[in-house]
């Protein structure tokens, strides 16, 4: 019988995916270009993959005895698999091969906090209060220059709060929070989740701060801040991706929509789209911060999202995938 899905949860994964897409797409086009192409990508960075973190943790609970070989499977192997292959092209393209496997560029940081995370999940549910402590060790860290020099251990520690809510948040928590926000309570929590994003985002370009704070790429002082200054905006970021966690799991749609396919595939959509942007960032024809650029990567990162969420690109990767789990663990039970 297979599994039924959950297109609340696809939906939004659509949506977050198609904003991580034009993100990447937008800062190295439209980004530099104009005061509203910034405003935009730092507003986009400020709660896509908080909520991204958050589904994660909802979806990596009753993994039980295969936690091990589950997450090398899922999460390592393929981490493993795309890393290769960004320093092969990359290798072709300029000659020189760089293999980061503990300090992945770009948007690969995501699988191996991932896979740290639900390798810790038996050891973390152990520790009392541990949603509140990892709040109060993620805006400790920013104080540490380590965190610069081991930007995805800043990352694991900003996101981990967010990971953590989704793995205690059940079905039944989504359930009422449905039920209690109606249209009155949507509007006013939606408007108070955009008024903090944008409002955040437009103070950061004002007081010419690395936006790179919010998310734990960067320490407090290389950022430009006072440590008390740096925990505030990063407490601001904890409070806008809340609001979104809020605002998406009440307002998405429960029934399948245009978005679900994007969703469903939204790992294969994350791998892939590294290539495309490899592409854009070497063909320089969309630049500046014009309307026309702005639709242009719009729509670019609509049908970048379109084409590799197509299922034909799902089966070969999980094909690619899967022998080379079997190569490592043995041939799957079914």
């Amino acid at each position: 019988m297979a599994e039924k899905r959950e297109y609340l949860f696809d939906n939004i994964k659509g949506f977050i995916i198609f904003l991580v897409v034009w993100e990447h797409f937008a800062g190295v086009t439209i980004r530099s270009g104009s005061l509203a192409g910034d405003l935009l990508c730092t507003a986009v960075l400020l709660f896509h993959m908080s909520v991204m973190m958050f589904v994660s943790g909802y979806f990596s609970k009753n993994l039980g005895r295969r936690n091990m070989e589950y997450n090398i499977r899922k999460v390592l192997i393929p981490y493993m698999l795309i890393t290769v292959l960004v320093a092969l092209g990359e290798w072709v393209v300029s000659g020189r091969l760089r293999l980061k496997i503990f300090s992945p560029g770009f948007a690969l940081w995501y699988m191996l906090v991932l896979f740290l995370f639900r390798m810790l999940l038996p050891y973390l549910t152990r520790v009392r209060h541990v949603i509140l402590l990892s709040f109060l060790v993620a805006l400790l860290s920013g104080m540490f220059p380590d965190v610069e020099r081991f930007s995805t251990l800043g990352r694991a520690f900003t996101n981990l709060p967010f990971f953590l809510l989704g793995y205690y948040c059940s079905g039944e928590h989504v359930e009422k929070l449905r039920n209690w926000m109606k249209r009155p309570e949507r509007i006013i929590y939606t408007t108070a989740f955009v008024i903090l994003t944008f409002g955040s985002a437009g103070m950061a370009i004002q007081n010419d701060w690395d936006a790179n704070v919010y998310r734990n790429n960067t320490t407090y002082a290389a950022a430009g801040m006072s440590n008390l200054l740096g925990m505030e905006c990063r407490l601001l970021f904890y409070l806008i991706g809340c609001f979104a966690i809020l605002c998406f799991l009440a307002c998405f749609s429960r029934k399948r929509t245009f978005l679900s396919r994007a969703g469903k595939n939204s790992m294969v959509v994350y791998f892939f789209h590294i290539f495309v942007y490899r592409l854009i960032d070497h063909i320089p024809y969309i630049s500046g911060g014009s309307l026309l650029n702005f639709i242009l990567v719009t729509l670019l990162s609509a049908a970048t999202v379109w084409l590799l969420s197509m299922d034909i690109w799902s089966k070969i990767f999980h094909i690619v995938v899967n022998f080379l789990g079997d190569f490592c663990f043995g041939k799957q039970k079914s």
